[in-house]
């Protein structure tokens, strides 16, 4: 059982390596396509705009698959610098607006400017956000905004 458990592993981390070639010319093409198409209300602009979209998200994926394989064989390694938390969760809900257009998303920010700096992994503080946030918008009311909140220690207590 357990050889089988890592033949699986090991045919998901290949699938998803061997998936992220041609994701990556897929994704660049698209990015030509956008920037060849300037005029941003025809029908084109908006095809080749869910077109990357699609491949962002398939590009999600793929990572995802990749980070699962990593999780279960104990090799899932950290880059902790310092980092910005207001910038990432900015940038999480920015992507998540983009994808969900029909949404809204609100970041309320009660920490000062120097408390948004932490010591962390970038990508996997955004992937984390990126998990809350999908599940936010599969799990809450459509017509509902979704709320980000960074709190100090002081706010959450009392």
């Amino acid at each position: 059982m357990q050889k089988a458990l890592e033949v699986r592993d090991q045919f998901i981390s290949l699938a998803a390596h061997e998936l992220r070639t041609p994701l990556t010319g897929i994704h660049g093409y698209s990015q030509l396509l956008r920037k060849k198409f300037t005029p941003e209300h025809t029908p084109e602009f908006a095809w080749i705009s869910e077109l990357s979209v699609q491949t962002n998200r398939l590009i999600y994926l793929v990572n995802e698959l990749l980070e699962v394989t990593r999780i279960r064989t104990n090799k899932q390694k950290y880059a902790k610098q310092p980092v910005d938390l207001g910038a990432i969760v900015e940038n999480v809900i920015r992507r998540f607006q983009y994808l969900y257009r029909e949404r809204h998303f609100l970041l309320e920010n009660s920490l000062e400017e120097e408390k948004l700096k932490i010591l962390g992994d970038t990508e996997k503080i955004d992937q984390l956000l990126s998990h809350l946030l999908d599940n936010a918008e599969k799990f809450s009311f459509e017509n509902k905004p979704i709320k980000v909140s960074l709190l100090g220690i002081k706010k959450i207590l009392f």
